[in-house]
């Protein structure tokens, strides 16, 4: 079976297997190719070694119409402690630490141009705001068994996984094992193999699509701007047609709420309850969005063999791009980087 990348095509793998069975040819085995895709990255004794990693980069995407540049700096300590930090110096300051210690919430966003944009009123129940906290983690840890599939081929006891059918997949790069992964029984994303280098190449999954506050008059000019991403060339993209004044790929836009300067409580919870009562009215009826997350650049170091670029793409036009540099294997990570969020 030819399978398209997407878990759109899991009912097609369903039906194969049942062919599979029918016909006598036995359904691959995902523990034998992930078992293969964990000696490529390094071998188990290497990769069950690795405590902690660190590493820094950059992270490209278009914001509101323009091409953008953060630094990033993520730090982990396995088995449930991640954060991921980004920082923009320009026109203005802003930056952001995200990830997880155990359950708890690491969550810090700042910018110099005024508050960030949010939903919440101020006046939630103490369960209303332990719910929400709840589902920010585990946002954040499906974001990171992402990346421990990428590195380890394998989940993480802090968000368990488990697998699922494997089918046949073209890439643009040759032949993959198309394997289906899954979280509380549910199908989450598919891990691509590829059959030659036993690597993970890619990762796919399908989400509602995201919502960017926009405007049309910007807040200040920006004197400079970073060069645009030049990302590979996946089938069906033009890097060519220009993005500068459409919102990122898999995104619906929605007018940005005034500017507040030294905003009161009264104005910060009335902007917020707007928000929200938006954001409920369209939930439903945001698209279902396919995203694709190449992973490219693999490089020799320590033992492993990681990739050092992560190429998103969104209905087959680039969302974002991320470069990392050199990964630091056990090296000491400060217990304040992981400090929750209160």
């Amino acid at each position: 079976m030819k399978r398209t990348p997407g878990i759109r095509c899991l009912g097609l793998a369903l039906v194969a297997a049942g062919l599979a069975v029918a016909t006598g040819f036995a359904q691959p085995d995902p523990a034998a190719i992930i078992a293969a895709a964990r000696a490529a990255l390094g071998g188990d004794q290497i990769l069950s070694n690795v405590k902690t990693f660190t590493v820094s980069g950059e992270r490209a995407r278009t914001l509101g119409g323009r091409p953008f540049t953060m630094m990033i700096e993520i730090a982990c300590e396995l088995p449930d402690k991640f954060v991921q930090e980004e920082t923009s110096v320009g026109t203005f300051t802003s930056s952001n630490r995200f990830g997880f210690n155990g359950d708890d919430l690491i969550s810090h966003t700042y910018s110099d141009i005024g508050p960030p944009i949010t939903t919440s009123t101020g006046k939630e129940t103490p369960e209303a705001i332990a719910a929400r906290r709840k589902s920010s983690v585990n946002l954040r840890k499906l974001e990171f068994s992402k990346l421990m599939l990428a590195l380890f081929a394998q989940g993480s006891s802090t968000y368990p996984i488990e697998l699922g059918n494997v089918g046949d997949a073209s890439l643009p790069a040759g032949a993959a094992d198309a394997i289906e992964v899954k979280h509380d029984g549910r199908v989450i994303l598919e891990l691509y193999v590829d059959r030659a280098t036993h690597l993970p190449v890619m990762i796919s999954w399908v989400a509602r699509a995201a919502v960017e506050f926009s405007s049309r008059d910007p807040i200040r000019p920006m004197s400079q701007t970073p060069d645009p991403v030049s990302p590979p060339t996946l089938p069906g993209t033009n890097p060519s047609t220009p993005q500068a004044t459409q919102p990122p790929p898999g995104t619906v836009a929605m007018p940005s709420p005034p500017p507040l300067v030294n905003p009161t409580p009264a104005e910060l919870e009335a902007r917020a309850k707007l928000l929200s009562e938006q954001m409920k009215a369209i939930g439903s009826t945001l698209p279902l969005v396919e995203h694709r997350l190449m992973l490219l650049d693999v490089r020799d170091g320590d033992g492993l063999h990681w990739p050092h670029r992560f190429t998103e793409y969104v209905e087959g036009a680039v969302f974002e791009d991320v470069k990392l540099g050199k990964y630091k294997i056990n090296a000491r990570i400060s217990a304040g980087r992981f400090k929750v969020s209160k």
